[in-house]
C-alpha cells in the first residue's frame, strides 16, 4: 500500500462538471475522461486530502480475472485506510504518489514544490500517463511481483479502463475516484502471489460466492467494501444475455 505523504487529486468540482459525482459504477467513457484527464491536478499531503471534500483523490482498481473467478482480499490493519480494514476487496491499487507524476508535453515538475504542507496546483502533471505508472507500481507492489520495462508495449490493453466508480455512501468513497481495469492474471505468468501485508485471505473466488457472502446477516457475513459490491454485480450484469 501506499506510505508516500504527498499524492495526487483533482478538484471535486472538475470531477462534477466532467463526469459527475456519486454515480456509483458507470462504463468508462473516452470523451468525459478525456475532459477529465484535461482539468487541472493537485497534490496535497494525504492526511489533509482524506479530510477534504473540495478534492478527489485517484485510485487505479485492478481486477485480476481467472476464468469466472476474481481474485479477492481482505484489506488487514497494515492497510493505510482504516476505515476499510477487514472489509473484502476485488481491487489491487492504492493512492497516486507525486513521485509517479509525468509532465504533460511541453511542461515539467519540480517535486519541490509540491511537497510542502499545504495542497497545491500541479496542472503540469499529466493526470492519464501518470495514472498509468501508478497502477502498474501499486500492482507490482501489492502482489510482489517485477514486471519487465516492455511489459505494457507487450500488453497494451491491461490498463483499458472499463469503469470509473465515485459513489457517497460513506465518507472515504466521497474523497476517491476509482478507475476499474478488468485484467486476465494469466499475464502476469502466474496465479499465486505472496502479497504484501495488507493484503490477507487472498484467494479466488466468483462474484456469485462473494456476493451471497456479503448478504449473509450476522456474525457469517463477508463484507465487502462498496467499490467490490459495485463491480462484482457489474461482472454479474455484463454475463447476462441482452434482452430479445
Amino acid at each position: 500500500m501506499n506510505k508516500i505523504e504527498h499524492i495526487v487529486a483533482l478538484p471535486a468540482s472538475a470531477v462534477a462538471a466532467a463526469i459527475g459525482l456519486g454515480f456509483d459504477i458507470r462504463a468508462f467513457e473516452p470523451a468525459a475522461a478525456a475532459a477529465l484527464f484535461a482539468s487541472g491536478a493537485v497534490v496535497g499531503p494525504r492526511a489533509l486530502l482524506e479530510e477534504s471534500p473540495d478534492y478527489i483523490q485517484l485510485i487505479p482498481y485492478l481486477v485480476g480475472v481467472d476464468g469466472d473467478q476474481v481474485l479477492s482480499y481482505v484489506r488487514s490493519k497494515k492497510g493505510g485506510e482504516a476505515r476499510l480494514h477487514k472489509k473484502i476487496s476485488v481491487g489491487v491499487g492504492g493512492h497516486v504518489d507525486v513521485e509517479d507524476a509525468v509532465a504533460r508535453p511541453g511542461h515539467t515538475i519540480d517535486l519541490s514544490e509540491l511537497t510542502g504542507d499545504q495542497i497545491r496546483p500541479a496542472g503540469a502533471i499529466d493526470i492519464e500517463r501518470t495514472l498509468a505508472i501508478a497502477a502498474l507500481r501499486e500492482l507490482c507492489e501489492e502482489l510482489k511481483i517485477q514486471l519487465p520495462a516492455d511489459f505494457l508495449d507487450r500488453h497494451p490493453d491491461l490498463l483499458k479502463y472499463t469503469h470509473i466508480v465515485h459513489s457517497q455512501k460513506s465518507p472515504v468513497d466521497a474523497v476517491h475516484l476509482g478507475f476499474v481495469v478488468k485484467f486476465d492474471l494469466a499475464v502476469l505468468a502466474q496465479k499465486e502471489f505472496e502479497c504484501e501485508d495488507a493484503l490477507a485471505n487472498v484467494r479466488m473466488q466468483t462474484p456469485e460466492q462473494m456476493l451471497e457472502a456479503d448478504a449473509i446477516e450476522g456474525d457469517d457475513r463477508l463484507p465487502l467494501e462498496n467499490w467490490a459490491l459495485f463491480v462484482l454485480n457489474q461482472i454479474v450484469a455484463d454475463r447476462k444475455p441482452l434482452a430479445a
